[in-house]
């Protein structure tokens, strides 16, 4: 079997935003991070009873936290069968 590799570019753009944006912006981060958060202590406590959660358990996990909970929009907590759905196939 081939092995298959992805090459991802980042581009860095300077932009200057408005006083709201920049809030806005500041505030995406911070509900990011703490989503991460909660994902990086839910695998520290499967680990912890010696399981080994992987992507799809993950992502499982963040599915099951309630919307009002994690107000981003991110295709990656999205199972492969609720993105076909939604038209965001993108895999």
């Amino acid at each position: 079997m081939a092995s298959r590799s992805t090459e991802y570019t980042t581009a860095i753009v300077p932009v200057t935003l408005t006083g709201a944006s920049y809030r806005l912006a500041h505030d995406s981060c911070h509900r990011a991070a703490l989503l991460w958060n909660q994902a990086v202590n839910w695998v520290h406590g499967e680990w912890k009873a010696k399981r080994s959660p992987n992507k799809y358990d993950i992502q499982g996990f963040l599915n099951s936290i309630p919307r009002q909970d994690r107000p981003l929009h991110a295709h990656t907590t999205l199972d492969n069968r609720s993105r076909s759905l939604r038209g965001h196939n993108h895999s």
